[in-house]
């Protein structure tokens, strides 16, 4: 089934506008400043935290409390942030800046390595972040800003603006594209007997096959809305019936239009996907590989390629636990390469009215 639990996925959490983030250190971030120091292995590190990337994050960390924690840490919306406590000793502020460095330092050692490792972000990458920021810049014109200013607007202060907005896709796209690199190089790893030594560790017997996909993504925030999607959609797989692909060229379409980096999922079981995807795979006896169609979703339309039949559930779920494994061990091994990404003088530095 398609690996869900990753070490990126534990560490990030992003949605919406604040989706991303990098600080792709090429001129098209926000500048460091005094509060950026290099760290004690200056020599090894690429990419640097900045003031506006750091702000990102502490948004992106109050986004993550639920109606739960502010209930039960006493939240007080009339009151200050830095003058009410979370905790016995933290204040609120305290404890969303903690939470913003962890996220941000994270993603910077994702970064960092992916660079020593020679990953980069390729034109269809930087195709797709272009696309985004368009879209973000046609709502802000929509309410009569430009996009900087919208964003000062939204958030009182003028630390996140398109830039920061530009280099936070960066470094979101660059850390997924190094995880899919090191997952398939984990996955090719693996050994017959460590699988069988997983699958006595699970004591699962379930063999029904899982199947491999291929995905087009066509988001309705892209295309106006989830009618305009579904017809493109429609209109993409006609032409691909037309020419009855092999998935080789269903791939190339999908580097072509989809809306997501994400494309080939493997090993999804039942259950894996969205209910309408998970419908159409396993709700018809005479699906067969090479079939395709169009589903429709509350986020767009989707244009699925079954590729072929996948691993046997509890294989796939023994491979699954050994791969997560093997993200565990890397990054608690790279971890400290870098020294402090995040340093207290960038912290001390931002003046939040919060």
């Amino acid at each position: 089934m398609k690996t869900i639990v990753r070490i990126i996925c534990v560490l990030l959490v992003m949605c919406g506008i604040l989706a991303l983030a990098s600080c792709k250190d090429d001129g098209t971030g926000d500048k460091n400043t005094d509060g950026t120091q290099g760290t004690d292995n200056e020599s090894e590190v690429k990419y640097k935290a900045t003031e506006g990337l750091l702000v990102y994050y502490i948004y992106r960390a109050a986004y993550e409390f639920t109606e739960e924690d502010l209930i039960e840490h006493n939240f007080d919306a009339e009151k200050s942030l830095k003058d009410q406590m979370y905790d016995d000793g933290h204040t609120w502020y305290d404890i969303l800046v903690e939470r913003a460095a962890d996220n941000l330092t994270a993603l910077l050692v994702w970064c960092n390595a992916a660079a020593d490792d020679g990953v980069e972000l390729d034109s269809g990458d930087y195709q797709q972040i272009e696309g985004v920021l368009i879209q973000q810049r046609i709502t802000a014109a929509a309410e009569g800003y430009t996009l900087d200013d919208y964003l000062a607007n939204i958030y009182n202060n003028t630390y996140i603006t398109e830039a920061v907005l530009q280099a936070a896709y960066e470094f979101q796209h660059l850390s997924q594209k190094y995880s899919r690199v090191l997952e398939e190089r984990f996955d090719k790893s693996l050994t017959e007997e460590m699988v069988a030594e997983q699958l006595g560790k699970d004591g699962s017997t379930d063999t029904t096959l899982t199947r491999n996909l291929g995905i087009i993504v066509l988001s309705a925030d892209k295309y106006g809305s989830i009618e305009s999607a579904a017809a493109q959609a429609e209109k993409i797989l006609g032409q691909l019936k037309e020419e009855q692909p092999t998935y080789e060229r269903f791939e190339e379409y999908a580097l072509q239009h989809s809306d997501s980096s994400d494309i080939y999922y493997k090993n999804v079981a039942k259950g894996d996907m969205l209910s309408e995807i998970d419908e159409w795979l396993y709700s018809a006896e005479t699906r067969k590989i090479g079939d395709m169609d169009v589903i429709v979703s509350d986020y767009g339309a989707n244009i699925i390629y079954y590729e072929s039949d996948g691993d046997p559930v509890n294989v796939a779920n023994a491979k699954v636990k050994l791969v997560d494994k093997m993200f565990e061990d890397w990054f608690d091994q790279i971890k400290g390469k870098y020294g402090t990404l995040v340093p207290d003088g960038l912290i001390d530095a931002l003046e939040l009215d919060f």
